[in-house]
């Protein structure tokens, strides 16, 4: 699998889980994709450009986090928002 395929491949997912994306995940940046991505752009006010970059890859982190925090019970496992791995750095 090409780098670019293992990038594009998670974009493509969480856009089709959140109704932006409604073709088969290839892993290959073409036109469907960079629609949703515009259209996800637009609905975060971010510049729609199309290109997943630090904000916009960011804005998809937070929109995950925001979505799973509604179904983590009030007592964690984790003791801090630090133990948790969101592949930032």
């Amino acid at each position: 699998m090409l780098l670019t395929q293992l990038i594009i491949s998670p974009v493509q997912n969480f856009l089709q889980n959140q109704g932006y994306y409604q073709s088969e995940v290839d892993g290959v940046y073409g036109s469907r994709t960079g629609t949703a991505v515009r259209e996800f752009q637009e609905d975060q006010g971010l510049f729609a450009d199309g290109i997943v970059g630090r904000q916009t890859w960011n804005a998809m982190l937070n929109f995950e986090a925001e979505t799973e925090d509604t179904f983590i019970e009030e007592e964690s496992d984790f003791e801090s928002e630090t133990d948790l791995d969101l592949g930032v750095e």
